[in-house]
């Protein structure tokens, strides 16, 4: 499946504690089929955490330690949805917005970016989306003829990543977050990234769904540089979710690359 069909996002708040995510080691990690897991960042193995009300595409963590956002899987629709993991991730509120696909969604500076698609295969726009309302307000066109499936930005540089979708060979690229241009990296040689994100470390990993042609339902690292992926560990579930469990903006309300005292609690 790819992450091009997709469009709403879940916007949720975990609070009572079952299972504990260390930042360091581990991210939250999303399904195709709309699981929620922790994968370790050293072996790829994944631990079940519980299940969306339906089939997703991206996962982010907000300006919050404990928020995350979503993105479901829906062509027709950009709709908005306010859900409680506390009660089985029932939806709380509605808010309905513009036909579209949201393919990547990704916090820099506080402020929620995402990559819009009009059509399945069409070309992508970068715009940033309102957590409260889930108003899409475009930036400017990629340039890329193909949807950006996920995004991730490198708080050192300053820099925003994002990898193309639509079922060809993926490229890693970089997007102007002024004027929404997308500039190509290089070529990863692998299909179907599902979605990428750094470690606080500053390494950028990514997922990979069924449909990749190397090291697929898979953890990987993308060099920044190059765009060289490297396999870190088979993860055995079609991914199109990754997000650090440490948004760019921290609980002290500044960005910051110290997370030795945080951790993520979920039920």
């Amino acid at each position: 499946m790819s992450k091009y069909v997709f469009a709403a996002l879940f916007l949720m708040t975990a609070s009572v504690a079952t299972a504990q995510i260390d930042c360091d080691t581990q991210m939250f990690a999303l399904s195709t089929s709309g699981e929620i897991f922790s994968i370790d960042l050293a072996t790829g193995n994944l631990t079940s955490l519980g299940n969306l009300p339906s089939t997703a595409t991206e996962i982010e963590a907000s300006g919050g330690a404990s928020d995350l956002v979503w993105a479901d899987s829906s062509i027709n629709s950009d709709d908005t949805w306010t859900a409680d993991p506390t009660n089985g991730f029932a939806v709380i509120n509605t808010f309905t917005g513009p036909t579209g696909a949201l393919t990547g969604l990704e916090f820099a500076n506080g402020i929620l970016y995402g990559t819009r698609s009009t059509s399945a295969m069409g070309g992508s726009t970068l715009g940033t989306v309102n957590t409260t309302t889930g108003a899409f307000t475009a930036i400017g066109a990629t340039g890329r003829n193909e949807p950006i499936s996920g995004l991730a930005y490198d708080t050192n540089t300053g820099t925003m990543y994002g990898v193309t979708a639509g079922g060809g060979v993926a490229d890693l690229v970089t997007l102007d977050l002024v004027t929404g241009t997308a500039t190509i990296v290089e070529s990863t040689g692998t299909t179907f990234i599902g979605s990428i994100e750094f470690a606080p470390n500053g390494t950028l990993y990514g997922v990979t769904t069924s449909s990749a042609n190397n090291n697929s339902q898979s953890l990987i690292t993308i060099d920044t540089t190059t765009a060289v992926v490297t396999g870190v560990g088979f993860s055995g579930a079609s991914m199109s979710g990754l997000t650090s469990c440490v948004p760019p903006l921290f609980a002290d309300g500044f960005e910051s690359g110290d997370t030795s005292a945080w951790s993520q609690t979920v039920d």
